[in-house]
């Protein structure tokens, strides 16, 4: 089944904004949304207004009105990107095992992966995969360095060598330094030898789970308490 999707592009700019907004304080968004509404109402008024006639004045006037609306707009962007920040954190802190993982929606697993390597300090884009993009599901970016990930979910018991080859291509054709894929069960020896000497990762189940198990928030199920 293609998980390619048809989206607008007010679909991806409100994404990209919530993507940002995801890597910034909690307190960023109605602290942007407040300094939109003020703007709107009472800095850019004046200066439009110099424009002069005859279009100063109705500037400034649609300026004045639009500015609860501009101020809501930027309130719904934060609180759509809250809204994704924590489904992203409860699906991986709620993971318990290996099994729990495997019970997850492929849309799920990949916002898992992400959230990890998100935790991991990255800066983590997710593209949908399955589409134009080669199959690759997210970006990570760190230091000036790209590396593409492709998620193999449950379905997938066992990863061949074909995947991994066709992320190397894509790696290839977009200057990536790195590539990762990652699957709940495991990768074939052919695989492993293909990317043997690459700069390739193969994340198979136990991997992940360990993965997982380093950034989850404290007191989480599937966590052994310290001293224990």
């Amino acid at each position: 089944m293609s998980r390619a999707r048809s989206r607008s592009e007010a679909d991806w700019v409100a994404d990209a904004v919530a993507d940002l907004l995801m890597r910034v304080p909690v307190w960023v968004g109605p602290t942007v949304a407040a300094v939109v509404y003020l703007a709107f109402r009472f800095v850019v008024p004046p200066l439009v207004g110099l424009v002069g006639k005859p279009f100063g004045p109705e500037l400034a006037g649609l300026s004045r009105t639009l500015s609860p609306l501009v101020g809501v707009i930027a309130l719904g962007l934060w609180v759509y990107a809250e809204i994704k920040r924590r489904g992203r954190r409860w699906i991986l802190d709620s993971r318990s095992d290996i099994a729990s993982l495997r019970d997850l929606t492929w849309q799920e697993f990949e916002q898992l992966v992400g959230e990890a390597y998100r935790r991991r300090g990255y800066v983590v884009t997710e593209t949908g995969g399955g589409g134009a993009d080669g199959g690759v599901d997210l970006v990570l970016r760190m230091a000036g360095e790209t590396t593409l990930v492709q998620c193999k979910h449950w379905k997938t018991w066992t990863v061949g060598v074909r995947v991994v080859r066709e992320l190397y291509g894509v790696m290839a054709a977009e200057k990536a330094a790195r590539g990762i894929v990652v699957t709940c069960g495991y990768f074939t020896q052919e695989a492993q030898a293909f990317a043997a000497g690459k700069p390739l990762e193969l994340v198979d189940g136990p991997a992940l789970w360990e993965l997982v198990k380093t950034v989850k928030t404290p007191g989480t199920p599937g966590l052994v308490p310290s001293g224990q």
